[in-house]
């Protein structure tokens, strides 16, 4: 009897420990603040961020095409015949020496190509650093949810060593009831079964942890891990920064539209003339043959090209760029839809799951009353060790299934901010009121 009742004192400071360990774990806030910290870093993200300042080194490229241009050459030529007027004119009929031209074009008119090159590749800055927002939010996101299940999975794998253990000592004891007749074949035999079941979901239990390690190692490679303490994020307060911007996807098509149209502009403007001012000086013989006296002309005015038949190839051209607008724009209809199917199915997701949770939270408490229930009859003749190692089961199985959903619930509500662009803006914002 005296050795029953340390069997059972030593699992309530078990328990007690057990609860008083989650006030060591991390709160949400505080997930967030290293989550950001460790999206900052990720290449996926670091490299999106490169994507925008090159885009910003194009959209400053195609600017400077509005200043003019200076291009410098040397010229050996040899004049084999001329045939003109005034023969005495020409400053020589054969050049065998090196001459030096220095250009400057100042563009007057381009058709409307250097201002729609602007329009495009400030879109595409846009559009890039739309796309790197996203792909921020969508790693601060995978960085929570890694931290929650990770340190969810070594709690989890606390749980089930101890209930294996108790469910090992459950099923001794049956056998020696069995032995002694206290007991039948068929109900040790379901406590067999029901202990080879714990070993399962002990097994299961061991590869989700494994998964998860790898996954936090990844995205947090410098933070030291989780002690692995029972935490409940379910009332998480997720109210509030929700604005009514449009979508990542739906903001990045816009930038694509106007990409496309200032291509189509670009392509409509290729029809018409272009205007440069041109301004040419030419220094003869620089390698100081033929010639005692330096001579150089200068050479300056306008200049005006234009296409007058291409057999309809910028038609063509035109006529494809009209459609890539037109693509876009159905395009920008059909994204609109998904977002707002997106959106109500994250809606009913949060719903389903909080109400799951709570039905959860029930069951799990009924169980483990239960469970101290059935220890402190450990000894009575009516104590049915079947009983117990089911309730041992049960409710391991039942925490596996709040750990899953307490992430679900975390996720859904962060992509729901994030599909109108204000999840950045509530993560930054909760993470900074743990310095406070």
């Amino acid at each position: 009897m005296k050795k029953v009742t340390n069997k059972f004192s030593i699992f309530i400071v078990l328990v007690l420990f057990t609860l008083s360990s989650s006030i060591e774990s991390k709160s949400l806030d505080e997930i967030f603040s290293l989550a950001i910290e460790a999206a900052s870093n990720e290449p996926f993200v670091v490299s999106s961020r490169v994507s925008v300042e090159a885009a910003e080194a194009e959209l400053s490229a195609s600017k400077r095409a509005r200043l003019p241009v200076f291009n410098a050459s040397i010229v050996n030529a040899l004049t084999i015949d001329r045939k003109i007027d005034d023969r005495n004119s020409l400053r020589k009929i054969e050049d065998e020496g090196l001459d030096f031209r220095l250009q400057m074009i100042q563009p007057v008119f381009t058709g409307f190509s250097i201002q729609s090159e602007i329009n495009k590749n400030k879109a595409r800055v846009s559009s890039y650093a739309i796309e790197a927002n996203k792909n921020f939010s969508k790693t601060i996101i995978e960085s929570v949810i890694a931290y929650v299940l990770y340190n969810s999975s070594l709690y989890q794998k606390k749980e089930l060593q101890k209930a294996l253990l108790r469910a090992k000592e459950i099923l001794e004891l049956e056998k020696k009831r069995y032995n002694a007749g206290l007991t039948n074949l068929s109900i040790f035999s379901q406590v067999r079964v029901k202990y080879s079941e714990i070993q399962l979901l002990y097994n299961q239990a061991e590869q989700n942890l494994l998964y998860h390690e790898a996954n936090y190692i990844r995205l947090f490679p410098f933070e030291e891990k989780p002690d692995g303490s029972n935490v409940s994020y379910s009332d998480y307060e997720f109210l509030g920064f929700v604005n009514n911007k449009d979508s990542y996807d739906m903001e990045s098509l816009k930038y694509d539209l106007a990409a496309a149209e200032a291509d189509l502009l670009k392509s409509r403007g290729a029809r018409l003339p272009s205007v440069a001012l041109q301004i040419t000086g030419t220094y003869y013989d620089v390698d100081g043959s033929d010639q005692e006296v330096d001579e150089y002309d200068i050479k300056g005015g306008l200049q005006a090209s234009w296409q007058i038949l291409d057999f309809g190839a910028n038609k063509k051209r035109v006529s494809a760029k009209r459609s890539v607008v037109s693509a876009t724009k159905y395009k920008i209809d059909y994204q609109r839809r998904v977002d707002e199917v997106t959106n109500l199915s994250l809606l009913a997701n949060i719903a389903s799951t909080q109400q799951q949770l709570n039905e959860q939270y029930v069951v799990l408490n009924d169980l483990i009353n239960q469970s101290l229930l059935m220890e402190t009859q450990l000894t009575a003749s009516e104590f049915i060790g079947l009983s117990l190692i089911d309730v041992l089961f049960q409710k391991n199985q039942i925490q596996m299934t709040i750990n899953q959903l307490e992430s679900y619930n975390i996720q859904y509500n962060l992509e729901l901010k994030m599909l109108s662009q204000s999840m950045l803006d509530f993560v930054i914002t909760r993470s900074l009121n743990i310095e406070n």
